[in-house]
């Protein structure tokens, strides 16, 4: 199986997740909320960056650009935390 098939199958199990939680009523606590959502997008957004758009071969880069990404999304789900008070 190649790898962009299991990243394509992995983001439809997180998304098929994120659904079941939202359906369960996990948005009634804001911050684990926030950071369940926080959590799923960082692995959904590096599959896609490494495996769809075939980063993973790229060396040294690979790592600024997940930890780019990983800044980006952090600092997003720090300012809906402090939104929220």
């Amino acid at each position: 199986m190649r790898a962009s098939t299991k990243a394509w199958i992995v983001t439809i199990a997180l998304t098929a997740l994120t659904a079941a939680a939202l359906s369960a009523g996990m948005n009634a606590a804001p911050l684990g909320w926030l950071a369940f959502l926080a959590a799923v997008t960082l692995v959904k957004g590096r599959l896609i960056l490494l495996d769809f758009l075939e980063l993973r071969a790229t060396g040294r880069w690979r790592r600024g650009i997940v930890t780019g990404f990983s800044a980006a999304i952090l600092t997003i789900a720090g300012l809906l935390a402090l939104a929220s008070f």
